[in-house]
């Protein structure tokens, strides 16, 4: 029996609230710190800082190791500095005996957040500072972003390397599936929940994304990207980037996520003109993508780049070992100064810190 510890002493400044039920939540202004509802003994956690912004920066976390605490708010960094408020979301499928590693922010037969996750998100922002939301997530938290914010029509989802259909390769629905729903055969699942994005955003009638894709991610590019852009044919609230990151489920520099995240904030709720000016390509089609990642993946593989690749990959395992043993650092501790100093696989210092991000864990 596998379970994650529950800690909250990395978030320590942040007062905790507590509610007994979604709509006692709902009946007063949202509050700094962290919130707790509860619902049949299940409980959804966020950390909410307001500082006074137009726009609320919506984080939805990837794929969790056994050994990281729970419940987890990450990708704060990546807007240290930004005038943005802060919404993190923990998923609290993360804090179930034998929890899979990724639930996509869908809840459980207890708690179904699919159908109380956005009034939260909404309550949020009617009694916040806020007026726009910009929803982010990398791989399993992009598929949640991808799903939420397509219910505020106004809002950015900014997603990379995403999941975007959940019965797609990587194939890992099951083991959700056994855990949160138990009993309940796959094939019901579409009479509930919408388990391909694309057929939330194929009307180009939902929300702007902005998609940024790793061109080496062979298996996130055939399965997810390329199917999700084939059936949004021309869609105009679509914006792409694709780079070459590193070969495998492996996200970019911080850098370039903070680049994307500032332009959009820079022209919101103008999102387009953010995002042209941050070189996104709007309304992309599929063709070529995947000779392109074929090709991209090839030339890493050879000579002087699978040397550099081999490198980076042992430097990589030492960083998630030592973040393992650490059992997740406190940020400012000297062990996460540590951390922040080792290079990742693409040469770069430690940018996320959601270390789901920095894996090969798929969600």
């Amino acid at each position: 029996m596998n379970y994650r510890l529950r800690d909250l002493s990395q978030y320590e400044d942040a007062p905790l609230h507590q509610y007994n039920s979604f709509r006692d939540f709902l009946r007063v202004e949202v509050r700094h710190g962290i919130s707790r509802i509860s619902s049949n003994e299940m409980h959804l956690d966020f950390l909410y800082e307001d500082k006074g912004s137009p726009v609320t920066f919506v984080y939805f976390h990837a794929a969790l190791g056994l050994k990281q605490a729970y419940p987890f708010f990450g990708g704060r960094g990546m807007i240290d500095g930004f005038p943005v408020n802060y919404l993190g979301i923990a998923d609290p499928v993360a804090g179930l005996v034998n929890a899979p590693t990724a639930g996509w922010h869908l809840g459980t037969s207890q708690m179904p957040l699919h159908e109380n996750l956005a009034q939260v998100i909404a309550h949020v922002l009617a009694t916040g500072s806020g007026t726009q939301l910009m929803f982010f997530g990398a791989s399993a938290g992009g598929f949640a972003s991808l799903y939420y914010g397509a219910q505020f029509k106004s809002s950015l989802s900014v997603v990379v390397n995403p999941r975007t259909a959940l019965f797609n390769s990587p194939h890992t629905f099951e083991e959700y599936r056994d855990v949160a729903y138990p009993g309940t055969q796959t094939d019901d699942f579409g009479s509930f929940l919408s388990m391909d994005t694309a057929t939330l955003h194929a009307s180009g009638e939902a929300n702007t994304v902005a998609y940024i894709q790793n061109l080496q991610d062979k298996r996130f590019l055939n399965n997810q990207l390329i199917p999700f852009l084939e059936q949004c044919p021309g869609n105009e609230r679509i914006y792409l980037k694709v780079g070459e990151y590193g070969v495998g489920h492996v996200v970019p520099p911080r850098s370039v996520l903070r680049k994307a995240i500032k332009a959009s904030l820079r022209t919101a709720p103008d999102w387009k003109r953010g995002l042209l000016a941050d070189g996104f390509s709007r309304g992309p089609s599929a063709d070529g993508l995947a000779d392109a990642s074929r090709a991209s993946i090839k030339a890493a593989s050879s000579g002087k780049n699978k040397r550099a690749r081999t490198t980076a990959a042992w430097i990589d395992h030492t960083r998630r070992r030592l973040y393992a043993k650490w059992h997740a650092p406190v940020a400012g501790s000297p062990q996460r100064r540590l951390l922040r100093t080792l290079p990742t696989g693409n040469g770069m210092p430690l940018a996320a810190e959601d270390p789901a991000q920095q894996s090969s864990r798929a969600g």
